[in-house]
């Protein structure tokens, strides 16, 4: 399992510089508090033709729906799908 340390928050202490401390130093780096990361999952808006003439859209990921009053998704700058977080601004 890969562990993504917030660098935001690490402070090295100097004494791991002076001398060969590398076992402590990893010791102390596997006890520092976690980034909440995920992977980038991308996707793209799917338009879906309606009985009624309307468009709605389906993220390509997570086929949940959407309406939408105006416009598509990319003029709205609907850029992350909002069920799932997908990416959706077209860069695979």
């Amino acid at each position: 399992m890969n562990k993504y340390i917030d660098v935001e928050k690490i402070i090295i202490p100097k004494e791991f510089f002076e001398g060969s401390n590398v076992p402590m130093l990893l010791d102390w780096i596997n006890h520092q508090p976690v980034a909440d990361v995920r992977e980038n999952v991308k996707g793209e808006w799917i338009a879906v033709e309606n009985a009624c003439f309307d468009t709605s859209y389906k993220c390509s990921i997570c086929g949940e729906e959407f309406f939408l009053e105006v416009g598509t998704p990319k003029e709205n700058e609907y850029n992350f799908c909002p069920n799932c977080g997908a990416d959706m601004r077209g860069e695979n």
